[in-house]
């Protein structure tokens, strides 16, 4: 049967991690069976993962699997010794023994960014950015916002509870006293968009937040970090025209 493998890291590596799985694990996420063989040796990760059958648009659903499987090993070496762990899977190597590098990018968002470009080869020439960066590093709450909402790429299992957090996080930034009605019109005003395309965001995130983890539709998912993709740009545009208006012209109201 083919064999996939995911490599990776325990970081930080300067504390050495190891840990061998005694046995192979029988899993069978997403209906499709697989057995993984994995160990830790000196921070380095390998895992093996034997299926019936491989095609391409299995690799996101044993990367998951896998993901998890040494995630909940590794959570539970931390939870014994009180530190702090965390992995990364960033090798795949296909039944073949053709290796890529794993890596996320979602161009859908990556269109959101309109309030600054990156110049990457001579970053101090990239104005928008570096009054974005200003902008960011000088309120606390806007930077936290913004890490929540960049960590559920990184960490898909908790994008619907960090979508929730951006959207709060900013609304009591914004109307830190008000109570949430006057706060989310607030918010609304500022980014353009109607009352709808905010709650649908925190509709997703309610379950997940109150500790019902309930399967919840990728597109779903996809579709609230956009919203707060969308959100988080127009907020960023805000800060940088000094809190002026976002005209409509530009920036025109979003529907939810």
């Amino acid at each position: 049967m083919p064999v996939v493998t995911f490599l990776g890291r325990v970081m930080p590596e300067a504390s050495p991690f190891s840990l061998w799985f005694a046995d192979p694990v029988n899993w069978y996420p997403f209906d499709i069976p697989m057995k993984f063989s994995a160990k830790i040796d000196q921070a380095k990760i390998r895992v093996d993962c034997e299926v019936t059958s491989y095609r391409q648009e299995h690799m996101a659903l044993i990367y998951k699997a896998a993901y998890d499987l040494v995630r909940a090993h590794v959570d539970l070496v931390s939870f014994s010794e009180g530190f702090g762990w965390s992995i990364s899977l960033d090798t795949f190597i296909d039944p073949d023994g053709i290796s890529v590098p794993l890596y996320i990018r979602v161009p859908i968002l990556a269109a959101e960014c309109t309030a600054f470009k990156m110049n990457f080869s001579k970053p101090e020439e990239s104005p928008d950015f570096m009054a974005a960066a200003k902008a960011v590093i000088t309120e606390p709450a806007l930077l936290y916002a913004l890490n929540d909402l960049t960590e559920t790429l990184t960490r898909p299992h908790i994008a619907p509870i960090n979508c929730g957090r951006v959207l709060d996080g900013l609304r009591k930034t914004v109307a830190p006293t008000d109570k949430p009605p006057q706060g989310w019109a607030i918010l609304r005003q500022i980014v353009n968009v109607d009352a709808q395309y905010l709650k649908w965001v925190m509709e997703i995130s309610k379950n997940p937040r109150h500790g019902d983890r309930s399967y919840i539709e990728g597109t779903k998912i996809t579709e609230a970090v956009r919203r707060c993709w969308a959100v988080i740009n127009r907020f960023i545009e805000y800060r940088k025209r000094g809190n002026t208006p976002l005209p409509i012209s530009d920036f025109p109201t979003l529907h939810g």
